[in-house]
């Protein structure tokens, strides 16, 4: 079964790792191999067909090495490549299943979500939460200055609160704000600190604990790859979201995804 040489996490770039942060604060050890596609990034202003080709490849290449459980550490991809596109029986976790479980066990009235341009322009993941929660009310609002600047590994709290600032300046009212991009997972206190009365649910959060759940994952290294030509870029950030954990934190560049 999946899970002999670990996790594997995917994503156009460094939001990823906050899944994966997510995954070693549960377990320090587990072997963790990262795959960013920042040749491709950002891939919140491409086409769904392009994203789902860009996933389903990087997954591809996570499975052909032994890896598992694979996640799709990025929104986006998850609604470009869905469920039932996937192999029967593949052992892939998206970051849509364990948000629409969640949000049908609290029952909020009104959710609000933030994501990308793509992600919000699809109309995709909106659908889903919908068929899943009919009694929700649920809106939508793209963020897409706050997924460059925590790509970018060099955010301020300042810079952060402003950008969210903007963002939800935008939103209506809501019981719930589902950060339904994994980069917002590296600033979750910055929302949490302006939404006040209403809760901020961190995707990464759950889905890592499906991911530990999914199998036994043998302790191991921490491996970060890109097909980005900027490994300074990934670099940064992981140093932001990742060092604070203590693993070695060294990116290498591999060959790029392909679409077909």
């Amino acid at each position: 079964m999946g899970g002999l040489k670990g996790i594997g996490c995917f994503d156009s770039g460094a939001g990823g790792l906050t899944v994966v942060r997510r995954i070693l604060q549960e377990r320090p050890d587990a072997a963790v191999t990262y795959l960013a596609d920042g040749i491709h990034w950002p891939y919140g202003e491409r086409s769904m067909a392009q994203v789902g080709g860009f996933t389903r490849r990087g997954v591809e290449r996570l499975e052909a090495e032994g890896l598992g459980p694979v996640v799709i550490a990025c929104n986006t991809g998850s609604v470009a490549w869905p469920a039932e596109e996937r192999p029967a029986g593949s052992d892939v976790i998206d970051m849509l299943a364990p948000v629409r479980a969640e949000i049908a066990r609290r029952a909020p009235e009104r959710v609000l979500v933030l994501a990308t341009r793509a992600t919000v322009d699809s109309g995709r993941y909106l659908s889903a939460m919908q068929a899943a929660c009919p009694a929700t009310h649920f809106t939508q609002v793209a963020a897409q200055d706050l997924v460059s600047l925590v790509e970018q590994g060099n955010w301020t709290q300042d810079s952060a609160l402003a950008s969210a600032r903007s963002a939800l300046a935008k939103a209506p009212r809501a019981d719930l704000v589902v950060l339904a991009c994994t980069h917002f997972g590296a600033v979750t206190e910055v929302f949490e600190e302006l939404l006040g009365d209403a809760r901020v649910l961190d995707p990464g959060v759950l889905v890592a604990r499906r991911a530990l759940a999914a199998g036994p994952i043998p302790a191991g290294e921490l491996r970060l790859l890109t097909t980005g030509r900027d490994l300074r870029r990934l670099r940064r950030a992981a140093l932001r979201i990742l060092g604070h954990l203590g693993r070695p934190v060294r990116v290498e560049r591999v060959e790029e995804v392909v679409a077909p």
